[in-house]
């Protein structure tokens, strides 16, 4: 979370002076947090086919909504450039990609597009 990074998201509620944060438990308490990230959902699990294969199932809503937002708002210009980039991360999922010859080796690998205009998608 933010800038000050602790093991588990719990430990920003936590009494102890090296863990805890005033500011987060003055804000709102551990359980409406819990019960706030509970709650939300990118997609309908009940919607989940067994033979499903799209791996990010539960971003896909979102993703397709930004997707259509972003081609609604950008006009490219005749000078494009198009990257591919690699997005740190550490934990586990199935679609993190290992790269040993880039910076970041360990995360997930996206294609970007920027124009001369500073624009970046």
């Amino acid at each position: 979370m933010s800038y000050h990074q602790l093991p588990n998201w719990k430990h920003y509620w936590n009494g102890s002076p090296d863990l805890g944060l005033p500011m987060i438990t003055s804000a709102m308490s551990r359980n409406r947090f819990e019960q706030i990230l509970n709650s939300l959902h990118g997609n309908d699990n009940s919607q989940l086919r067994t033979d499903n294969r799209d791996k990010i199932f539960k971003l896909r809503p979102v993703v397709t909504a930004l997707n259509k937002r972003f081609e609604a708002l950008y006009k490219p210009t005749r000078k494009v450039s198009v990257y591919e980039s690699m997005i740190l991360f550490r934990g586990r999922s199935s679609i993190k990609q290992y790269s040993p010859m880039k910076p970041i080796k360990r995360g997930y690998k996206i294609w970007c597009m920027a124009d001369q205009n500073g624009y970046v998608s």
